[in-house]
């Protein structure tokens, strides 16, 4: 089956334009302040909130489909990648669209791979969404994820100060 929204024999599928219903209703997904995070988050849960009744109404069925990841023991925790690549098919025909996105996560104990998992996830329908706007103005473009249009000074370079992943 094509990921592309079309049916094998070349014509649109309706997740083409359950998609865009849903896009539409969907709007902005609200970043705010999270304990312990220095800056403002998009949080899985609103956006799960947010399009969870909506899909259903419409028919879609929106759900991980291959998520390879790695995973690290670190001195003080656990360190993942996922890359996880998320599908939104329509039951009326079974047609489908594909999502991809990437998250890395740590945790003092065994939660790195959740923590990536959640985020590449909510990463991938975000922006597949066109959710993930500063202000409803911006919602129709892609938002510039750069907190600041300067540089980093004298550049990236790796880390020297031996530290664990936060909790």
């Amino acid at each position: 089956m094509p990921t592309d929204g079309m049916l094998p024999n070349g014509t649109p599928g309706a997740i083409l334009r359950l998609w865009l219903e849903l896009r539409k209703s969907t709007g902005i997904i609200e970043a705010k302040v999270k304990a312990g995070v220095k800056f403002k988050v998009r949080s899985a849960e609103d956006l799960i909130d947010k399009i969870r009744a909506r899909s259903n109404e419409l028919g879609i069925l929106i759900y991980p489909y291959r998520a390879p990841g790695t995973g690290f023991v670190v001195e003080d925790g656990t360190l993942a990648t996922v890359t996880e690549r998320v599908r939104a098919q329509a039951v009326e025909d079974g047609s489908l669209l594909e999502f991809e996105g990437f998250g890395l996560g740590a945790d003092g104990q065994d939660k790195a791979g959740g923590k990536a998992g959640t985020y590449a996830f909510k990463a991938a329908l975000i922006q597949a969404l066109l959710a993930g706007g500063k202000d409803n103005a911006k919602a129709l473009g892609v938002v510039d994820t750069d907190a600041t249009d300067s540089p980093i000074e004298g550049g990236v370079k790796p880390k020297t100060k031996q530290a664990g992943p936060a909790d």
